[in-house]
């Protein structure tokens, strides 16, 4: 296999890595859920968390506004090696060649408003829109690393931007329900396009270059929580698959039409249980089970027969988690908690999950509200994933979907996130 090939090939690895990051699910939404590392399913906290991951229990909010902003900072970093006669068989075995590549991507910033009616019926209604996603991938050029002697700097960058809008009923002094239709925007920055057919010509294979397209997609939002007591909620979350047309973009693929990637959402189904009976304290439990499997861009692995990469092979996830808070004072309260999530990543075809491997396991969050009066709180939460790392070989292209070389590639990824909600009540 010709060295242009591998240069080709390795670029798409890089490039596809970054749509990964779009798999990864923010678990939270706001300071308060980011604070409790992302529980919430049955415990109203706030018209951000709430619309988000707990649209039933709206109905127990006041009508009220809230601007949440986070910002998120990513530390991806990557290790590879590779015999370099694998790609020039006139090289003797043994000629190794490694190094490290450091992620340079700017810190991402993800906008939230949401609103709540709650006109003192059984109806409440809720808006939201924010950005529920928005990471890159930008590896300069480095001496050492063989990604680097074969294809130069990297870039991609994905933002994903959602719109709902809730109707919640109270059916009884128990139970409520939600249903929240869905609107997404998103932008896909790659360079190359790896999704698309590439140029195939005597000197080898070429994808088509750096190029943006935006697409829509649609989903929808089921939800429903039932009081047990006056101290034990439990809460039902469905989120439907977010289904997006095909990005597509200016750049033409090998066959000579317009370049595109097919990229959505996946479908989760959480659940969760709160208990307020201590005093002053209160626990909440969440699970959610995240179907990659059977999401377009995740449900396949490995090359196509026209050498475009199909994608990244992802097993379902699940995620555990546990918050606490405690209430200070009156205008107080702090709070704290921890969540793990399963990797869905598997060894043997990580190599398409290199550079982003968007598969942070173990992390905590911590923060805090403060009620300056009746009408304004302001709450402040950090929620910070430890180092998560994935291995394996690289995978070179064949018609047949790809063959492993005895090689390392090897990922890591760590989180920092910042979040501040300002709320009023109207």
């Amino acid at each position: 296999m010709n060295r242009i090939l591998i240069i080709c090939f390795v670029m798409g690895w890089i490039n596809i890595t970054a749509n990964a990051q779009t798999g990864h699910i923010l678990n939270g939404a706001g300071a308060r859920s980011f604070g409790m590392a992302g529980v919430g399913t049955a415990y109203a906290m706030n018209p951000t968390s709430a619309l988000q991951w707990s649209p039933s229990s709206i109905t127990q909010i006041p009508t009220s506004i809230e601007f949440s902003s986070s910002i998120i900072s990513l530390n991806t970093e990557n290790y590879s090696e590779l015999d370099l006669s694998f790609l020039d068989p006139s090289l003797p075995q043994g000629s190794i060649i490694a190094g490290p590549l450091n992620d340079e991507t700017g810190n991402t910033i993800l906008p939230t408003i949401s609103f709540i009616y709650n006109p003192k019926s059984e109806w409440s209604f809720g808006f939201t829109a924010a950005g529920i996603g928005g990471f890159g991938v930008d590896f300069p050029q480095a001496a050492t690393s063989p990604i680097s002697l074969l294809f130069g700097d990297v870039f991609s960058n994905y933002q994903l931007f959602q719109l709902s809008i809730t109707a919640a009923y109270q059916l009884t002094d128990k139970l409520a329900i939600a249903i929240s239709p869905t609107f997404n925007i998103a932008s896909l920055e790659l360079g190359p396009i790896v999704t698309a057919t590439p140029f195939v010509g005597a000197g080898g294979i070429l994808f088509p270059s750096r190029d943006k397209a935006k697409a829509l997609g649609y989903g929808i939002h089921l939800g429903m929580t039932y009081a047990v007591n006056e101290s034990l909620s439990v809460g039902v979350l469905y989120k439907s698959k977010q289904k997006f047309e095909d990005f597509e973009y200016d750049q033409l693929n090998g066959q000579g039409s317009p370049s595109t990637t097919s990229l959505d959402y996946p479908m989760i189904l959480a659940g969760g249980i709160s208990y307020r009976g201590f005093s002053k304290t209160s626990l909440a439990f969440d699970f959610r089970y995240i179907d990659y499997a059977s999401t377009e861009g995740f449900n396949e692995t490995g090359y196509a027969a026209d050498f475009s990469v199909r994608g990244f092979g992802w097993a379902n996830s699940y995620f555990y988690g546990i918050g606490i808070e405690r209430s200070i004072c009156k205008e107080l309260i702090v709070r704290s908690g921890y969540s793990y999530s399963t990797n869905p990543i598997d060894d043997d075809a990580s190599f398409f999950s290199t550079v982003a491997p968007a598969a942070v396991q173990h992390t905590v969050g911590v923060g805090a509200s403060y009620a300056f009066s009746d009408v304004i709180d302001v709450s402040i939460g950090y929620h910070h994933g430890f180092e998560s790392k994935i291995e394996g070989p690289f995978i070179l292209p064949t018609a047949d979907g790809g063959q492993a070389v005895p090689s390392i590639t090897r990922s890591s990824l760590a989180t920092n996130l910042f979040s501040l909600d300002i709320g009023i009540k109207l």
